[in-house]
């Protein structure tokens, strides 16, 4: 069976990147989906993509009463000097006792197309519907796997941020990091 492991989404990019990045380090779990709500529908910057992947681990773990712990993940704009915007996947790993990990995954430019509509206050996944006809890019390869004509794909890179917070929680690494 393994380790209850909530996850803060329906998504099943994230539902799988969580599976997948625990089972990359030989680590068994049972991955318990749930919906919660976030306090951005499109986080901007470092802080409020960290913030919201954290509250989604938060609210996982209070909803999924045999859950060890929570990932949530969360994708945001990230604004780089004055050059471009990168979207980035953070991943929250949440004990229940409190012990939290954080983690960032692989980000990439944004086609200027995009920040423009962004900028107005559309959601990524809508402008992206709008500029390729993809709908619910976010649900599958992404904005990511449309650019890289699906080489590189958002379940990719949502394993990544996943695979980076877990390394504090790895059994070679205890007393590292003071959790």
């Amino acid at each position: 069976m393994g380790r209850v492991v909530a996850v803060g989404s329906l998504n099943s990019t994230k539902i799988n990147a969580v599976a997948k990045a625990y089972s990359m380090f030989g680590i068994t779990v049972d991955v318990r989906p749930i919906k919660v709500q976030t306090p951005t529908q499109q986080p901007l910057g470092l802080s409020e993509t960290t913030n919201g992947a954290v509250v989604r681990a938060r609210l996982a773990l209070e909803a999924v009463n045999e859950a060890e712990e929570a990932v949530g993940i969360e994708t945001g704009l990230v604004k780089v000097g004055d050059l471009t915007y990168l979207n980035i996947p953070v991943a929250a790993i949440m004990s229940r006792d409190g012990y939290l990990t954080i983690g960032i995954g692989p980000g990439f430019a944004i086609p200027t197309s995009l920040i423009r509509n962004v900028e107005l206050g559309m959601e990524l996944e809508k402008a992206v519907e709008m500029r390729y006809g993809y709908a619910n890019a976010g649900e599958s390869m992404g904005l990511v796997g449309i650019l890289t004509r699906g080489l590189v794909t958002r379940l990719d890179a949502n394993t990544w941020s996943v695979l980076m917070a877990l390394i504090p929680r790895l059994s070679w690494n205890r007393g590292l990091y003071g959790g």
